[in-house]
């Protein structure tokens, strides 16, 4: 159903010349309403990346969150309104206090003179709008989400009529100058941050620039970026320590003079406290100029201690990789639909002339030949072998076997001190694993789920061992007999798969499945749960522990 709408007749309290931009590119648009959603979360409540396909509009109307977009990171709170684009990739979590959220997918339509009518345009105005929050924006989204779920024949009109109130509420309440100035005087700071982070920076010398006080400053930014002004000035110096690590033969010292530190063991202290291992460990991982040809061995990579110089990565598919590592990889490899996009990837590996190729051993004979011709490549076995002999495969071939050794240790010890406190814990309880892809809902979506979640961490399946086979589809029928205490669902993030998700949730037998009525069905995020590597599968030990642990 689309819903559209003009938004005119903005009063005088956000009009003539005190009106911003914003405002007005709000009055002109043309609104077509796709799709409601009413959030209700609890703390650490988290939505996977989405590649959405049209406009969504975010408003907060209680609590606090992280909006994900594009590998960048917003804070969602009550006095801003976020605008997303379509083909961004998006994902949001919930903070501490939890977190109430309307989502609104619509389109935007502006007039064509030439079309003479009105054609789709993209929002091209700020991502974050700033607004003064007021008590009509919980009242109106409220009513929104009302109206859009509900069977009323006028439903259509009273969506329209309730989301243009919401639009002319955030036209409104546009906060103006002062408001306005403060942001962008701070935008202007941390550009200069990004220019000047090898020079001697204070927050006296910003906060001079951005004409408000120290203190005001430091909230200012730490409120606006989610990161302290400190934190990030350290960040930007040590990604650029990394660049000049693998893309020059600078001495540390240099290195650390470079990026504006005049000590060098200051400088390896932080390095070491910022990355996690010091600065000639980093080198070393470094000299080898090794490219990964598939997504899932970053992981068993990045496990023994060693950065690719070329990766598949992006926002959504490889988010984690993307959003921690994407500074540390020169060389950036398609990771959307790379399995189509296999030749532009050999091609820019090709450039790299890297001095081995980490690659699966399922490529067709066209791309296996291509890629051979790109370097000296190590196949590793997809079926034959489990994650822990790939990974020893891995660092055999890069002789540091050692490596896997102590890694392997360090997991089976962190599997069995939470295995003990799971099972203290959850005591008989049962469980399941569904992937819900399209219309189809399979049990045990990934090696990764089983060998993980019923191996590894021996969590007690609520079904037959014939449906612990890797992507057995179930029918949704089948729950009522599985009934189990807990559901943990992995949710495709495409529009067909969502709407048989709402589907299934309306139904008399999931309501009625017992992990349900206890509310305890679990979302789990395709990343990691659907990567088999060593590094995913430590932060599925994370991710368990956060659903079961931290209540």
């Amino acid at each position: 159903m689309g819903i559209c709408g003009r938004l005119t007749n903005l009063n005088q309290s956000a009009s003539g010349r005190n009106r911003s931009a914003l405002a007005e590119a709000f009055i002109h648009a043309l609104y077509r309403v796709k799709e409601v959603e009413i959030i209700r979360a609890e703390s650490h409540w988290r939505m996977d990346y989405q590649h959405i396909e049209s406009h969504v509009l975010l408003v907060v109307t209680a609590g606090r969150g992280l909006l994900n977009w594009d590998g960048e990171k917003s804070k969602l709170w009550e006095e801003r309104v976020h605008i997303c684009r379509p083909g961004q990739v998006i994902g949001i979590q919930a903070g501490e206090g939890g977190l109430e959220l309307t989502l609104v997918r619509f389109e935007l339509f502006r007039s064509d003179e030439e079309a003479g009518g009105y054609s789709p345009f993209i929002w091209q105005e700020e991502q974050v709008v700033p607004v003064k929050p007021v008590p009509q924006f919980a009242i109106t989204c409220e009513a929104l989400g009302t109206h859009w779920q509900n069977e009323s024949p006028y439903k259509s009109l009273q969506c329209e009529a309730a989301f243009l109130e919401l639009m002319y509420i955030t036209a409104q309440h546009i906060e103006l100058e002062t408001r306005l100035d403060s942001i962008n005087a701070l935008e202007r700071t941390r550009r200069y941050i990004d220019a000047y982070y090898h020079t001697p920076i204070t927050i006296d010398e910003l906060a001079r620039m951005a004409e408000i006080s120290p203190k005001y400053y430091g909230d200012l930014f730490k409120k606006t970026y989610g990161i302290r002004v400190v934190d990030y000035l350290t960040a930007q110096r040590i990604n650029r320590a990394k660049q000049l690590m693998v893309l020059s033969q600078s001495r540390l010292k240099d290195i650390a003079h470079i990026v504006g530190y005049q000590d060098e063991f200051y400088f390896s202290r932080k390095f070491k406290q910022e990355v996690g291992v010091s600065p000639s460990a980093y080198m070393k991982s470094r000299k080898r100029k090794i490219a990964v040809h598939h997504p899932h061995l970053t992981g068993h990579l990045l496990a023994l201690h060693y950065l690719p110089y070329a990766a598949p990565l992006h926002p959504k598919w490889t988010g984690f990789y993307y959003e921690h590592y994407r500074r540390d990889i020169p060389v950036h490899l398609s990771a959307y639909r790379y399995s189509e996009d296999w030749q532009s990837n050999i091609d820019k590996i090709r450039e790299v002339r890297p001095d081995v190729i980490l690659s699966m051993d399922t490529l067709n004979p066209g791309e296996k030949e291509k890629l051979e011709q790109a370097g000296p490549v190590l196949y590793i076995p997809n079926q034959q072998l489990d994650w822990r002999e790939q990974l020893k495969l891995v660092a055999n071939y890069l002789e540091v076997s050692g490596e896997a050794d102590s890694w392997l240790t360090k997991y089976d010890r962190r599997v069995q001190s939470l295995k003990d406190m799971l099972h203290e814990r959850m005591g008989e309880d049962t469980f399941l694993i569904i992937s819900l892809h399209k219309s189809g809902m399979y049990s045990c979506g990934t090696r990764s789920m089983g060998e993980v979640f019923y191996g590894d961490l021996a969590m007690k399946p609520s079904f037959s061992m014939d449906l612990c086979a890797v992507h057995t589809e179930i029918k949704p029928e089948q729950l009522i007999d599985i009934n189990p205490d807990h559901i943990l669902v992995n949710i495709c993030q495409e529009p067909e798969t969502l709407d048989n998700w709402r589907n299934l949730q309306t139904t008399p037998f999931w309501r009625d499945l017992k992990a349900v009525r206890h509310n305890r069905v679990h979302s789990i995020p395709s990343d990691p749960w659907r990567e088999y590597s060593a590094m995913a599968h430590a932060r599925i030990l994370d991710e368990t522990e956060r659903l079961f642990l931290r209540e």
